[in-house]
């Protein structure tokens, strides 16, 4: 009996200990909030907006592989910019707002004007007349199902029922990102008052659970008030979060180690690490699965008949399953190790890829949401805490940088492409099944070149981390010293 309360003396005290938030954190909370809030607020609605504005599956996936072209430079040239002169704030305030003006932009894009059927009465004056000649037997007597709006009948007696023959050839016819990474950022506050990075990303999954949700609600809303479909509601809804998390930021403290002056000898340092290489491509193949995903579920779901609100739903759901991790993420990384979170995310892509191929039911969806926790939460938290072991000195914020490009920028438009392809000529759920493929066989490939090539890699990194370690400890009072090798310890266990 004594066992079982100092056990749940135990639990309550360590609950009490995760959920106590350091005042000087409590800011970086906040703006990891509203910023993941405003940004999930507007880009799963991109493909669905595009589609409004009459592009094609095809036309979209190339206009998302035209994007990371300018995108993939912002955030490596931004990291590099606050490395070198200190002025980090600045470079995140100004990349913010310079995302929400191009994003609000799309709204005035005008729209491809969309093929048209003009009727008229008949002789007889009660009749819709449209001559199609042979139409029907071209076309194999297929039944079309057309929705007339905002029309009127001026016939004399109007039909109750309308029937169209449509010729063949008419049949084909009517059938930026933030540029400077915030987890640079985050790490270096971080870093600064001795916290968590999974920690302070716990109000982060909180906004992707709460914002899309209220999103998805006023689209449904406003599309009954109007009558159409209208995306603008959830872009400016995430454009004034993102200005508001833009001002806060102004008010952060904190200290960043600047770079040193031989920048480009420590570039060519950090492309030429065989392992630095490997992360870099993962990062990239990850991005695609995450990219493929978020340019076309919405477009899935809709052909599934699902709401607006639905829709938002599926981001809630993975982000509340994904927000008590977020307490003992940086824990689960550090036992279970980087490269088995990588593994293990490949290997859950391909389930969700597949099982969200055979749902005939949106609300189906869900049980594949919930593993979003290994396929994003968990994996950024291995992937963003493994650039403070990988980046050479001086070089986090642009490691960061990269690693967000990659992932979000041309992971993005990879998976945008080839998924773009794949739907085209495939199906939405035949394509669904490929992307499954690639995933797992992406994940079997990481595990031969891993465990076969570069874990030497990392054993010979850490010798020589721990050699320099050694060598500086003689300059040091005892505390710092075992404070050092404490940190390099910790930062080897890959």
């Amino acid at each position: 009996m004594t066992g079982s309360v100092e056990a749940g003396k135990g639990w309550s005290t360590w609950l009490k200990k995760e959920l106590t938030w350091k005042k000087e954190l409590i800011l970086i909370k906040v703006i990891q909030f509203l910023y993941s809030g405003g940004t999930s607020s507007i880009l799963p609605y991109l493909t669905l907006h595009m589609q409004e504005l009459g592009l094609t599956v095809a036309e979209i996936a190339t206009v998302y592989a035209f994007l990371p072209i300018t995108s993939i430079l912002g955030p490596p040239l931004s990291g590099l910019v606050a490395d070198r002169f200190g002025r980090f704030k600045q470079v995140v305030v100004a990349n913010m707002v310079l995302t929400v003006v191009l994003h609000c932009a799309l709204l005035y894009v005008p729209a491809r004007p969309r093929a048209s059927i003009r009727m008229s009465c008949g002789p007889d004056g009660n009749v819709l007349t449209w001559s199609c000649n042979t139409c029907h037997q071209q076309l194999n007597n297929t039944q079309l199902q057309l929705t007339l709006q905002l029309c009127e009948f001026d016939c004399v007696s109007p039909p109750s029922e309308l029937s169209v023959c449509v010729h063949e050839e008419d049949l084909a016819t009517c059938h930026n990102y933030s540029l400077f990474d915030q987890d640079a950022m985050t790490l270096a506050i971080v870093r600064q008052h001795n916290g968590d990075y999974g920690k302070q990303r716990f109000l982060f999954i909180l906004g992707l659970a709460t914002v899309p949700l209220l999103a998805g609600f006023t689209l449904d809303w406003h599309e009954a008030s109007v009558g159409y479909k209208d995306y603008s509601p959830a872009f400016y809804l995430g454009a004034a979060l993102c200005l508001v998390s833009a001002a806060l930021i102004t008010r952060l403290c904190f200290t960043v180690e600047p770079s040193g002056d031989k920048v480009v000898a420590d570039l060519l340092k950090l492309v030429t690490r065989p392992e630095i290489n490997v992360y870099l491509v993962m990062v990239l193949v990850m991005g695609s699965n995450w990219g493929f995903l978020e340019s076309y579920l919405f477009l899935y779901l809709e052909t599934l008949h699902a709401p607006s609100y639905l829709m938002g739903l599926t981001l809630t759901v993975g982000s509340l399953v994904g927000m008590p991790v977020m307490l003992i993420a940086d824990a689960v990384v550090e036992k279970l190790r980087r490269p088995t979170i990588f593994i293990i995310s490949f290997f859950i892509y391909a389930i969700r890829h597949i099982g969200y191929s055979y749902i005939n039911d949106p609300w189906l969806v869900f049980p594949f949401e919930v593993l979003e926790v290994f396929t994003y939460q968990l994996m950024w938290v291995a992937a963003i805490t493994y650039c403070s072991i990988l980046a050479p000195k001086g070089l986090l914020a642009t490691m960061t940088g990269l690693t967000g490009a990659i992932h979000f920028s041309l992971g993005r438009g990879l998976g945008s492409l080839v998924g773009g392809h794949l739907i085209n000529n495939l199906g939405l759920p035949a394509a669904f099944r490929a992307y499954g493929g690639i995933a797992a066989g992406s994940g079997i490939l990481y595990v031969l070149i891993h465990f076969c090539y570069i874990k030497k890699k990392l054993s010979a990194r850490e010798e020589e981390r721990q050699r320099e370690a050694g060598e500086c400890l003689p300059m040091m009072d005892n505390d710092a010293a075992h404070v050092l090798v404490n940190q390099v310890t910790a930062e080897s266990s890959l």
